[in-house]
């Protein structure tokens, strides 16, 4: 009725985790009695643990689930997946090993292409074709199956090799196609290259593509990946409006970005009136956290016009009546300030909540020998956080600055910094802490910097070119310190991932800087 085709999408052979867990039997190992935990991709990323490619029931099985989706669905296409799938289980598994040794296949990925070519042609016999992440492509896949490119850095390099095979493209690059990712908010620029005009402007024909494969690419798809959305109204914000700029990135030949702007004026209003929760840019200029000892001047700004700034300081979101940002104003006193834009139609855009805290110096710590460099202990465990880094130490000894000593490549583990950095002057001091996953900064009894959580220790921006490049993100805190020795401690955690990390220090006397080893004692 309204031109609309629902293609399912049963994800195999990785990131089947949750199906391994109600069904045991198509694992290699029957021991998936747990939810998955998350984390990055690799071995450890245990949600994209594999269905077993050794036994032809686990194919039985997938063929049974097939069945009911082909006659559910009348979609010409079944997705079925095939990104990312975490091989460490098939190089154990013996059922896994006699299949590549039987088929003749050279190692696990074989393995893989194996499984999704077998999958194909079950779905082939019932009449249908199937779309799959680029994955698939390797070790050869039907010429009938759709590839959907979906990292952003091989894009081209996929396109030609799918073109060259005779392949329809979707185009799904998650540097401008993953709504799930936040918008940019003036702090965290990752989401950058998904601020709505380079969404508007991104062109599904990548740079250097033969005009011979142009064909090839017959459409594209945003995802919204739903672990990153709550609720509904979080699927909304997330999508609206930047799914009315897919739409003409999928239409319109000659794109215009100030006349789509005008028309999404109209749009908006038919949003409100339908309550979805669409997104309007929020105001920046307020840190997470901000140190003063008398005055704190506050400046905000947003990025489009005909929005209004409203804010509070009494601990309450903004509402419409709330008082509106007509210029620089000052905070003297400890205070939990909020703001948030508003557009003509009411829609209000997140709420920013900044912490101002009004501090004395805090006096140097007396220690009477020091010695220099900074204490190390390294825990091996699976933390899920920095907060919980502790316990049993494995290795332990003193480093003349903050680095990673050695340590046992691919384990989880924790690390703990303990030492003293010499203050030069009394002044407000802003830390920036850098990791690959989560990391927390102590200096006394307070968090100053709480990098917590899974994560890079990277960025990727958009630079004056308009080219995208990886640049070290750090997360910031700001503490008033007098002129001496203070105690601080790092708490950081790694999935045995390349861990990574960094901090760094400045002052308004101070240029930013890592922190030297002169500055370092125990």
């Amino acid at each position: 009725e309204r031109q609309i085709t629902i293609i399912p999408e049963i994800e195999m052979p990785g990131h089947s985790r949750a199906a391994l867990v109600a069904y045991p039997e198509y694992s290699c190992f029957q021991y998936d009695k747990e939810l998955p935990t998350g984390g990055y991709v690799g071995d450890n990323w245990d949600f994209s643990d594999p269905f077993c490619a050794g036994k032809d029931s686990t194919f039985f099985f997938l063929q049974d689930i097939l069945d009911e989706v082909i006659e559910l669905f009348p979609s010409e296409y079944i997705h079925i997946g095939g990104d990312e799938c975490s091989k460490n289980r098939w190089t154990q598994c013996p059922k896994c090993q006699d299949r590549i040794k039987n088929e003749g296949l050279k190692d696990e990925f074989e393995l893989q292409s194996y499984f999704i070519q077998r999958i194909e042609k079950y779905i082939n016999s019932k009449g249908r074709k199937i779309i799959g992440w680029q994955e698939i492509l390797e070790g050869g896949i039907n010429p009938s199956a759709t590839i959907m490119p979906w990292k952003g850095t091989t894009a081209l390099e996929v396109c030609v090799e799918a073109a060259k095979e005779g392949h329809d493209i979707v185009m799904s690059p998650s540097t401008y196609m993953y709504f799930n990712r936040e918008w940019p908010n003036g702090d965290f620029v990752e989401g950058k290259a998904l601020e709505l005009k380079n969404i508007y402007n991104y062109n599904p024909i990548p740079n250097g593509l033969e005009n011979k494969f142009h064909k090839a690419i017959i459409g594209v798809e945003a995802c919204a990946w739903s672990e990153h959305t709550q609720t509904f109204k979080d699927v909304e914000y997330q999508t609206m409006p930047r799914i009315a700029a897919l739409a003409e990135v999928g239409w319109t030949a000659h794109k215009n970005f100030d006349d789509f702007s005008s028309k999404l004026e109209i749009l908006k209003a038919k949003y409100k009136k339908l309550d979805i929760n669409y997104y309007i840019p929020f105001p920046t200029g307020l840190d997470d956290r901000t140190v003063f000892t008398d005055k704190a001047n506050i400046e905000l700004e947003v990025s489009q016009q005909n929005l209004i700034i409203r804010y509070t300081t009494n601990g309450s979101d903004p509402i419409k009546s709330s008082t509106e940002y007509k210029g620089i104003f000052t905070i003297d006193k400890t205070t939990t300030l909020k703001i948030a834009t508003f557009d003509k139609y009411g829609q209000r855009s997140l709420v920013k909540t900044g912490m101002l805290v009004k501090q004395n110096f805090k006096k140097p710590d007396t220690l009477k020998q020091p010695k220099k460099g900074v204490k190390y202990s390294i825990i091996y465990d699976k933390f899920i956080s920095a907060e919980q880094v502790g316990g049993i130490t494995e290795k332990e000894g003193i480093l003349d600055e903050i680095k990673l000593p050695k340590y046992k490549q691919g384990k989880e583990l924790g690390f703990v910094f303990d030492g003293f950095i010499n203050i030069p002057e009394k002044s407000i001091y802003t830390f920036g802490l850098s990791s690959r996953d989560g990391s927390i900064l102590e200096i006394g009894d307070e968090i100053v910097v709480d990098h917590d959580g899974f994560h890079n220790d990277y960025v990727t921006v958009i630079n004056a070119k308009g080219e995208k490049e990886k640049k070290i993100f750090f997360k910031k805190g700001e503490i008033a310190l007098d002129k001496g020795l203070h105690q601080f401690k790092i708490r950081y955690f790694n999935w045995g991932n390349n861990p990574s990390i960094k901090l760094v220090i400045e002052s308004p006397n101070l240029e930013k800087q890592e922190i030297k080893q002169s500055m370092l004692f125990n």
